[in-house]
């Protein structure tokens, strides 16, 4: 009996650890630099905190020589422009540090847009081996799309207020030396 009470003990623990780790990715934040721009302007979403992670909650980490199987992090960014532009990335496997370029689309109209990103934890050789480990990254992100600045149309001048032309004015020449 107390063999078993042990191993029940056990058992919750390490699925405390790993719900613990599972859970622990929702409080990452997103940056976004610049947070705002126009169509066609140019920004970055970065995060961190995307690191592999084995099914007990260990990090795992690429084997210089025999070891066990490379666990590799992903991250699926999206911005919620009305036609939405997604791109994965691959954070740094040892800090998670990761980042992703974004051009605002040309038409896109001014507003604010949500930016998104979920990390992904996998095994290369068996993508369904690590899953209670990914998660979403904390919503309330958004890039800011400003109005493009009207530009005034070309406006002829009245008739009759044209600038004169310039009247050629004559030069008198030097007397050329033939001495």
């Amino acid at each position: 009996m107390r063999r078993m009470t042990t191993a029940v003990i056990m058992v919750a623990g390490v699925l405390a650890m790993s719900a613990t780790v599972a859970g622990g990715g929702g409080g990452q934040t997103l940056t976004v630099n610049p947070t705002s721009g126009m169509p066609g302007d140019s920004f970055t979403v970065s995060g961190a905190d995307c690191t592999p992670v084995l099914e007990m909650g260990v990090q795992g980490f690429a084997p210089a020589g025999n070891g066990p199987p490379i666990f590799m992090s992903t991250v699926n960014v999206t911005v919620q422009f009305p036609t939405p532009v997604s791109m994965t990335v691959t954070p740094d496997q040892e800090s998670g540090e990761w980042s992703a370029s974004f051009t605002v689309p040309a038409g896109t109209p001014p507003g604010t847009y949500d930016v998104t990103a979920e990390c992904i934890n996998e095994e290369p050789l068996s993508p369904d081996a690590v899953d209670a480990q990914d998660f979403t990254y904390a919503p309330g992100t958004v890039y800011t799309v400003q109005a493009t600045p009207a530009t005034a149309p070309a406006v002829p001048a009245p008739a009759g207020t044209e600038e004169p032309a310039p009247v050629p004015v004559p030069v008198a020449a030097a007397p050329a030396s033939t001495g």
